[in-house]
């Protein structure tokens, strides 16, 4: 249940941020937040 509320907070706050900063703030926040050490980690073992 709580990682439930967590993911709804996120939702929420991804949400807040493409409102008021539009897209490109939210594309980049999600960018550096959620994929820039999984690209690292790509790059690095080159997969």
């Amino acid at each position: 249940e709580n990682k439930n509320i967590l993911a709804d907070c996120f939702e929420s706050f991804i949400a807040a941020l493409f409102l008021d900063q539009g897209f490109e703030k939210a594309y980049t926040f999600i960018l550096t937040w959620l994929f820039t050490d999984k690209l690292d980690y790509v790059v690095k073992n080159k997969l």
